[in-house]
């Protein structure tokens, strides 16, 4: 049996490729939302205050186990408990989906690339030499993906309880809120009983949600803010995440839609930062909401001489119409 020639193959250095497309755009992508995304999830669980309002409840917190709050089930934390336990009713119960999270395949394939590189996108070199798989410590630990998914299915139900329970102020009612819970439940029910591969009825029930989701926060935006539209916002970061999330890279309108969303961010950071500390600078309408940014109280002589400034102008005025009076 006759075998080819024998081809050594060098591993190329990290970051090195024959690629010639903005491979790098979806992992830097991936790296900034998902930094931010655990961030944000991180300060919101630990925080412990500001997950209730009324019959709402923060799915970051729900089952609450042990809190202040009327949807606590057993009350306030016994006094036996650990000081780190009590620093937020999330710490006793976020584990459990977190894991969930943390081990599933899309997430597994999303921070090994953007955040270890491993490798950074295919056909592109990576920092190190060896690949031993998920078969040595500490990744085989990613093989209770199961085990925690077991864990994280009751949650449905228990969130969807609170939907429930979001109906009722005390009278029955729905609001914005109860929409927004509701549809957290059927995505992640959705997702999770569909093995994330949702197509036919499942998909298009998605899909209406989805819908649903974008009615409810073009309404809230104009409720707030009725000259404000979010829609070609939210349009164009659409069309960006689309464009990554099935071709891989940028397309050729991209960078324009980039920019576009940058400004936008510049934009708001700038307005805001005229608002809290250039009051004078901004728009007459924009100063009128908080109490801080009203004009600065006139100092105590400023307010004599407007004050005799004005009994004089009365004197003046009075004396004048008693002459004419005399007069007549």
């Amino acid at each position: 049996m006759a075998f080819g020639p024998h081809i050594a193959v060098r591993p190329l250095r990290f970051g090195r490729t024959a690629r010639r497309d903005r491979w790098w755009a979806q992992v830097l992508l991936v790296f900034t939302a998902l930094s931010t995304f655990v961030v944000y999830t991180t300060w919101a669980a630990l925080q412990g205050r500001h997950y209730t309002f009324g019959p709402y409840l923060s799915p970051f917190y729900s089952p609450e186990l042990f809190g202040h709050s009327p949807h606590a089930w057993f009350g306030p934390p016994p006094s036996w408990f650990p000081a780190w336990l009590t620093i937020s009713p999330a710490v006793l119960i976020l584990w459990a989906p977190g894991g969930f999270r943390l081990t599933c395949y899309y997430y597994r394939g999303a921070y090994y690339k953007a955040f270890w590189a491993d490798p950074p996108s295919c056909a592109v070199g990576e920092p190190r030499k060896t690949y031993r798989g998920e078969s040595a410590m500490p990744l085989v630990l990613q093989n209770v993906h199961r085990f925690f998914l077991y864990l994280a299915i009751p949650f449905l139900a228990i969130l969807a309880y609170d939907v429930w329970k979001a109906m009722w102020f005390p009278g029955f009612g729905i609001g914005v809120g109860t929409l927004i819970l509701a549809a957290n439940v059927v995505f992640l029910g959705g997702w999770i009983l569909t093995d994330a591969r949702p197509d036919g009825v499942a998909a298009a029930s998605l899909i209406a949600v989805s819908g649903v989701a974008m009615g409810i926060q073009a309404a809230t935006a104009r409720t707030l803010a009725p000259n404000m539209s979010t829609t070609y916002v939210t349009g164009t970061l659409t069309a960006l995440l689309s464009e990554l999330s099935a071709l891989g890279a940028l397309g050729p309108d991209a960078r324009r839609r980039v920019t576009i969303v940058v400004a936008l961010g510049v934009g708001a950071v700038c307005g805001a930062l005229v608002l809290v500390s250039a009051a004078a600078l901004a728009p007459e309408g924009a100063t009128r909401c908080p109490r801080s940014l009203s004009p600065t109280p006139p100092s105590p002589a400023t307010a004599r001489r407007s004050a005799n400034k004005r009994r004089r102008s009365r004197s003046g005025s009075g004396g004048r119409a008693g002459r004419h009076g005399r007069n007549r």
